[in-house]
């Protein structure tokens, strides 16, 4: 290995001792800015024996070009170092400068979409056909206890005539197909007025007997059957009431 002479050996142990901060450059200052007070003669050197540069206005500024020598301030002037002095200026506050602001990026608004409100559409009335078995199209107080053929009657009133809102089904009653759930009362609105609708429904039974499985049917104190279905319409003795008579109420038994 190489010895080292004893001047580069000296040359290392002095910069070993140099402390590490000595070595590092310290960041440059930001010059002092000076304003004139009053107008007042630049001169070339530090005094009055030296020529002037130029004559600094009151109120203009000027940037401080090292420390005060005395009475007198270097400064820089029309790109010159030239000398003022100090008892003509007065130094500039500076604000010290902010860091800039972060931007506040605004989020875009998120549009809330209202969905449209979905209206709920009744469905139409369904209009069932005698004989089948399709929903009641709208609410109606009908025959309870009936067998299937009675409910099919109750059916097709509801749908065929939608002035109806009653029918009476099974009930305790020992004389009559009511009390097995064998016939349908249909109860006539303001039966007074409304016979031509009872006769109507009274005729439709009867024209449908076959496809309801219908016995007999009685109307105003009258009654028309299938095993006498030739006879037609025969009228019925008086019973005391319009209900009894079936006046109020086309009755329908059915097998």
């Amino acid at each position: 290995m190489p010895t080292l002479s004893r001047r580069a050996a000296l040359t290392l142990m002095a910069l070993a001792a140099v402390p590490s901060a000595a070595l590092t450059a310290a960041p440059a200052q930001a010059a002092t800015l000076l304003r004139a007070t009053g107008n007042v003669n630049v001169r070339s050197g530090a005094g009055t024996k030296f020529g002037s540069l130029g004559v600094l206005k009151k109120g203009e500024q000027v940037a401080a070009a090292g420390a005060k020598q005395g009475a007198w301030q270097p400064v820089t002037f029309r790109g010159r170092t030239g000398w003022v002095s100090a008892k003509y200026l007065a130094a500039v506050a500076v604000a010290a400068a902010r860091p800039a602001a972060a931007k506040t990026v605004a989020k875009p608004a998120v549009s809330t979409v209202t969905k449209p409100s979905v209206k709920t559409v009744a469905k139409p009335a369904a209009r069932t056909v005698a004989g089948t078995s399709a929903p009641i199209a709208r609410s109606v107080a009908m025959p309870s206890g009936v067998v299937t053929n009675g409910r099919r009657v109750a059916e097709a009133v509801h749908t065929h005539f939608p002035q109806v809102a009653t029918m009476l089904g099974r009930r305790r009653d020992y004389d009559s197909d009511h009390n097995s759930g064998r016939a349908v009362d249909i109860m006539i609105p303001d039966y007074k007025n409304n016979a031509a609708l009872g006769q109507a429904i009274a005729e439709y039974m009867r024209a449908n007997a076959s496809a309801f499985g219908i016995t007999y049917v009685i109307w105003d104190q009258h009654i028309w059957s299938v095993q006498r279905g030739k006879e037609g319409w025969r009228r019925m003795s008086n019973r005391g009431s319009d209900n009894a008579n079936h006046k109020n109420h086309v009755h329908v038994s059915v097998r």
